[in-house]
């Protein structure tokens, strides 16, 4: 079966920190309380690049300028994770209920070129899971604390190829990751 119809946006976000193609990838943290006063976080991987955050109908709440290229963002929780493509580390942020985003710290992947990123809990745990351009994804055990963060190394999944997309089924406890042009392999803990 084909789509042949229109797909109308209902909102739009404002501009991101630099230009051309760099708004890249975004996440959405849902708000327990009032699903309606959910954000979406948004991220720039600009070289003057940050963080960006968006109410449901594409107005800027916040932004938290990191001056450094920020690729693939995702959320657990109140925790905001994204790449800093720059120094291929994991940023870690708390985000408020009113949007509002409060640096936690830095982790090291150990990887170059990082690329992809995902978030998520399973079993108590939250783990990151990030991939390089050479197709080496590594998942860690992520702490965070109050004004810390530290996370080890729980292991590597090589694939042949490139890897940017993927995501977390934490009511499965699975990990989904694209290899670009190959194939979608779910990964179980």
């Amino acid at each position: 079966m084909v789509f042949t119809g229109s797909v109308q946006p209902l909102a739009e976000t404002g501009t991101v920190f630099g230009s051309g193609d760099v708004a890249d990838d975004s996440a959405i943290w849902v708000n327990p309380a009032d699903p309606t006063q959910s954000f979406i976080i948004g991220e720039s991987k600009a070289t003057s690049g940050g963080l960006h955050v968006f109410n449901l109908t594409g107005g800027e709440v916040s932004r938290f300028a990191t001056n450094a290229p920020i690729g693939n963002v995702d959320v657990s929780g109140d925790i905001v994770a994204a790449v800093n493509r720059g120094t291929n580390n994991i940023e870690v942020f708390r985000i408020s209920d009113k949007g509002q985003l409060t640096e936690v710290g830095t982790f090291a992947t150990g990887m170059p070129d990082v690329y992809g990123f995902t978030l998520g809990q399973s079993s108590g745990k939250l783990y990151a899971f990030v991939s390089s351009q050479t197709g080496l994804v590594r998942q860690f055990d992520v702490t965070v604390g109050t004004s810390s963060v530290s996370a080890a190394d729980v292991r590597d999944i090589k694939l042949s190829s490139i890897t940017e997309g993927m995501a977390i089924d934490e009511a499965k406890g699975a990990v989904y990751i694209a290899q670009e042009d190959v194939a979608l392999y779910p990964v179980l803990p």
